[in-house]
């Protein structure tokens, strides 16, 4: 029996953290896929085939994130702490982490929100 499929020949961990930076730059909607093909320098094909789609890409990209630079947030449920303490905690972590020369300024969470009233995207779409 011949296997299903070939195994990626890609770097995921590198794929993720290219598109995340790409993301936490221009946010979701102004990142096109060819600007996303570029910096991961995936094919079309492999990226549609291990993200189905530029939106399957942000969220497995957000959760990159979250497990990374965003993690700063993770202070909050330390029940050792007062809540008083957790929170300064957080808001430090996070205005570090915010403005860390090695990456984009900002929350890429928020930054991606941002598009005009209306438009549907992930975030707004309960992700």
């Amino acid at each position: 029996m011949s296997p299903a499929g070939r195994p990626r020949a890609f770097d995921m961990e590198k794929a993720l953290e290219a598109a995340m930076r790409l993301f936490w730059e221009q946010g979701y909607e102004a990142t096109s896929m060819a600007r996303l093909r570029e910096a991961t320098g995936l094919s079309s094909a492999s990226l549609y085939s291990a993200f189905d789609s530029k939106q399957g890409l942000f969220e497995r990209t957000v959760e990159h994130y979250v497990a990374g630079p965003g993690s700063v947030t993770d202070v909050i449920g330390d029940e050792a702490l007062s809540p008083r303490e957790a929170v300064a905690r957080m808001l430090h972590g996070s205005i570090d982490m915010q403005t860390d020369a090695p990456h984009p300024r900002g929350c890429l969470v928020a930054l991606s929100g941002t598009v005009p009233p209306g438009t549907e995207t992930p975030l707004r779409a309960g992700l």
